[in-house]
């Protein structure tokens, strides 16, 4: 769904990448939220899986994903999504959120 539906909505986003999917330009937004909401940056933990993320951020992306009407789409390389997320936002980005 975010594939096949999204991708051309996602390039107008804020620092929305060149060369990425959708997918994981779904997921840096969602890490930019994480970020202006906690003022922490977003947490990787080692071997999350989709269905059981580890970090405090993994679990709000699998809540905020769960909400699509077809979220399998996340559950292969959630791992992957998550830290490529994790390296593009960084805490000092909280004020260009």
């Amino acid at each position: 769904m975010i594939d096949a539906g999204a991708d051309g909505a996602l390039k107008n986003l804020h620092g929305a990448r060149e060369g990425t999917t959708a997918k994981n330009n779904f997921v840096i937004q969602l890490a930019r939220a994480w970020v202006q909401g906690t003022g922490e940056p977003p947490g990787v933990a080692g071997n999350a899986t989709y269905q059981e993320p580890v970090s405090a951020f993994g679990k709000f992306v699998k809540l905020a994903t769960d909400m699509l009407p077809d979220a399998t789409e996340f559950e292969t390389g959630f791992a992957d999504l998550i830290r490529h997320a994790a390296g593009v936002v960084k805490v000092a980005q909280k004020s260009e959120v």
